[in-house]
């Protein structure tokens, strides 16, 4: 029997992480979102989307089609440098994906969407930007 393939969920952060709880902080950057506009594509697991609920009112979330993630590595992924560790020896950098043989950040920085989020202080279902979508392919697609 072969190995089911999950669907993949895209994040990104949109708002900043001024004055927000220390938990909330771990869990962004868990999820690897350090920066404003950051978008990160995980499998649809449990346990990143329960991660992704507890931080929903600071990011947008939602599916992504396998064709935008061929297209978001196409024109933003950046290239993973081989350095294992910080300068002073004590940071273990192991975190990037190899796809097709090259290394590459686990992450990807986008633009500021064209014509603007809205209402970024609101859920995806009052009209806002916060909180779980549909789908992602639109968004990623003005914000790339």
């Amino acid at each position: 029997m072969g190995k089911e393939e999950k669907p993949l969920v895209a994040a990104i952060l949109i708002r900043g992480m001024i004055n927000l709880p220390k938990e909330v902080k771990d869990t962004l950057h868990m999820l690897r979102m350090d920066k404003k506009n950051t978008c990160v594509v995980y499998e649809a697991t449990p346990s990143t989307l329960g991660m992704m609920r507890k931080v929903q009112h600071v990011i947008t979330f939602g599916p992504i089609t396998k064709e935008m993630y061929a297209e978001l590595i196409k024109k933003r992924a950046q290239p993973f440098n081989d350095r294992t560790t910080d300068s002073r020896g004590k940071i273990a950098y192991n975190k990037f994906k190899e796809i097709d043989g090259k290394k590459i950040k686990p992450y990807f920085h986008l633009n500021n969407p064209k014509g603007g989020f809205g209402r970024i202080k609101r859920g995806v279902n009052q009209g806002g930007a916060l909180g779980r979508r549909e789908e992602m392919d639109s968004l990623i697609k003005v914000m790339m």
